[in-house]
């Protein structure tokens, strides 16, 4: 424990990525004796948008909220800012895990350098994995399941294309440069954050 230790977490929209590493928590940090914060990027600037989070780049974000949620997205320099501000944040002994970035392949060398700046190592990136389908018809629910609108399916396949021409690029690119792991998420919800806790203690256990 020298210092921050960074895992990255990607995979499609709807792979259930964010909620069972929220469950898993809890078992990684007993099974590693570490803090770990989870960074959902996405999720972070929405809060950022709505004033329920204060940071450096509020007014810069508010002001480019209305990108958020429509598959539009914020400049690269700006999120590359705030996923900056909240390393430094972390526990300098802890856990962080960067949930949807980075996203494109040109954020990579920024991370690094920010990364490497601030004291924190890079371990791995992990990837929840799910056909095609999956993905689809979770997305199209998820309104439903939170009592929101429900998302059309013209809007969810937009969404899944965006992630087949950047993130999953970007996440080839990481998985060359880092050891790579991952999980099957087209499973039983109890079994993903089963399988994605293991994975994440196994990273953290058996690190250089």
């Amino acid at each position: 424990m020298d210092g921050r230790d960074i895992i990255l977490l990607h995979g499609k929209p709807g792979s259930g990525k964010s909620s069972c590493l929220r469950a898993a928590t809890p078992a990684i940090e007993r099974g590693t004796s570490r803090s770990v914060h989870h960074l959902s990027v996405g999720e972070y600037l929405r809060s950022i948008a709505q004033g329920l989070i204060k940071s450096e780049f509020s007014d810069n974000i508010i002001a480019n909220s209305s990108d958020l949620g429509q598959n539009k997205h914020l400049p690269h320099e700006l999120v590359n800012a705030v996923v900056a501000e909240c390393i430094a944040s972390s526990n300098p002994a802890g856990v962080i895990v960067i949930d949807g970035y980075p996203k494109y392949e040109e954020q990579i060398p920024v991370l690094k350098n920010n990364a490497s700046v601030l004291g924190a190592k890079i371990l791995a990136i992990t990837q929840v994995v799910v056909p095609d389908e999956v993905s689809l018809e979770r997305i199209t629910s998820r309104g439903l399941r939170q009592g929101e609108s429900k998302v059309s399916i013209d809007t969810a396949r937009e969404r899944l294309i965006d992630h087949s021409k950047f993130a999953q690029n970007t996440t080839n690119v990481l998985a060359s440069a880092y050891p790579y792991v991952e999980v099957n998420g087209n499973q039983s919800f109890n079994s993903v954050v089963e399988e994605l806790g293991q994975a994440v203690i196994a990273v953290l256990t058996n690190k250089s």
